[in-house]
């Protein structure tokens, strides 16, 4: 079992690639290392320290790794490591700092190298549609709204000025989903994209 920052980071990343039509390694069954439903804290934690982190994992992992172990992290058929950060048990300010890091995940790893040429297909995907397999969804309206849904739209403010395409264009998926609680400050959003 995993009980610490590095060795989770290991185990997220540290695994062959799946081939085209090939299952990735969190499909063969098996017991997992690390269960953040089990230890939210944890998973928040170093969820994180990774994304804020993200521009130093080329340094350990291959393109191709990078991509295929943040799909396991986002996308919840892989895992539940996402729900740490709308988790109402633990406390906001933490579960603040988790989704004010995904700004960072794209400042410093997805701005930089996600496109096919220079981060592979599984980088360029999980960028392309991290919004739309992500499990967060707005809880209030323009009227009447959250904590939580504010700092998600913060996010989206500080990526939709990120200069890759690529980024970009999740960002405006996000707002599609986004718009019907919020149909002001995502066309704020789209404007500064879309000009």
């Amino acid at each position: 079992m995993v009980s610490d920052y590095a060795g989770w980071r290991r185990w997220v990343f540290d695994h062959p690639v799946a081939g085209e039509g090939e299952r990735p390694w969190y499909f063969a069954g098996g017991e997992m290392a690390f269960d953040p439903e089990a230890d939210g804290e944890n998973a928040l934690l170093w969820v994180t320290r990774l994304f804020d982190e993200a521009n130093l994992l080329p340094d350990d992992f291959s393109m191709a790794q990078i991509g295929q172990g943040l799909w396991f992290l986002i996308d919840p058929s892989g895992s539940s490591h996402m729900f740490a950060l709308t988790n109402p048990a633990i406390p906001f300010a933490r579960r603040a700092k988790g989704i004010a890091s995904i700004a960072a995940l794209y400042q410093g790893l997805f701005d930089p190298k996600c496109s096919r040429a220079t981060g592979g297909r599984k980088l360029h995907s999980i960028c392309a549609v991290f919004w739309s397999v992500a499990p967060f969804a707005p809880m209030g309206r323009e009227a009447a709204p959250t904590e939580q849904d504010q700092a998600f739209l913060v996010v989206l403010e500080k990526i939709a000025v990120l200069e890759n395409p690529v980024c970009r264009k999740s960002v405006l998926e996000a707002l599609d989903f986004w718009k019907g609680a919020y149909p002001e400050r995502t066309e704020a959003i789209r404007a500064r994209i879309t000009g």
